[in-house]
């Protein structure tokens, strides 16, 4: 079905050796789930229902902050929130109404250290 990342991103100096990052990205099918491609929706099971599908699949949110330690490592520590949809949970959980309830939005954190050798 192909996927599109649509992404919209910033970043700022907030003092030296630090960056603070914010992107938003937004996720797309490249089938129109409606019709352009009747074939591949009839052949998944979870779209092959009576459900309006868009070509939407969600919206991520992140938010970075990046120390160069030094000239060799990085630290950074984010947060994302992922706000998925309708399409998204058929696709993720399955045929008929199951998959409806497979479109939870999510949240995490991470901290990432980078060094070169």
């Amino acid at each position: 079905m192909g996927l599109e990342d649509l992404a919209l991103k910033t970043k700022f100096n907030v003092r030296p050796g630090w960056v603070f990052k914010m992107d938003v990205h937004s996720f797309h099918t490249q089938t129109d789930m409606d019709g352009d491609n009747p074939t591949i929706v009839a052949a998944n099971t979870s779209l092959n229902n009576s459900v309006s599908q868009s070509n939407s699949l969600g919206t991520e949110y992140d938010l970075t902050l990046v120390h160069k330690y030094d000239a060799n490592t990085k630290i950074a520590a984010g947060y994302s929130h992922y706000e998925s949809t309708e399409t998204f949970g058929l696709l993720n959980g399955g045929a008929s109404t199951a998959g409806l309830g497979a479109n939870d939005d999510s949240d995490w954190i991470y901290v990432q250290l980078d060094t070169k050798f």
